[in-house]
């Protein structure tokens, strides 16, 4: 997530975001009442969920992903990720502007956390070599 939200508030000068696994992603969205669940023991301690909403939209890459005009980005995503599910990574990736460099590549049975393949996939994306 974080990748995504430095894109933007670098989109001046930034000329790639690679984002592996994506956190946060739709946590002001459809999301919010899981993510509020996992945070908050008891639900009445939010003062209210358009509050929550609206605070959880500042770390929601999803509501950056619009404003990347411009900006190749790549999305990775694994299979088996239960942390960071490969349906919302693919949200985000369609919310992107479109752009002919931009990719979404998934790793069939790739768990949550740091891999290779990841840093290999990021350099041939900034290389251009990535289909």
């Amino acid at each position: 997530a974080m990748s995504i939200i430095l894109g933007y508030l670098y989109r001046n000068t930034c000329m790639a975001i690679c984002s592996d696994e994506p956190f946060l992603v739709d946590c002001s969205g459809e999301r919010i009442h899981d993510f509020i669940a996992t945070v908050v023991h008891d639900p009445y301690q939010i003062v209210s969920v358009s509050e929550a909403e609206k605070n959880l939209a500042t770390v929601d890459p999803l509501c950056y992903a619009p404003l990347l005009k411009g900006i190749p980005v790549l999305i990775c995503s694994g299979t088996e990720d239960k942390q960071c599910p490969p349906i919302y990574n693919e949200k985000l990736y369609h919310a992107l502007p479109e752009n002919a460099y931009n990719r979404y590549v998934i790793h069939k049975g790739r768990v949550h956390g740091y891999s290779s393949w990841f840093h290999e996939t990021m350099m041939q994306f900034l290389r251009g070599e990535l289909a």
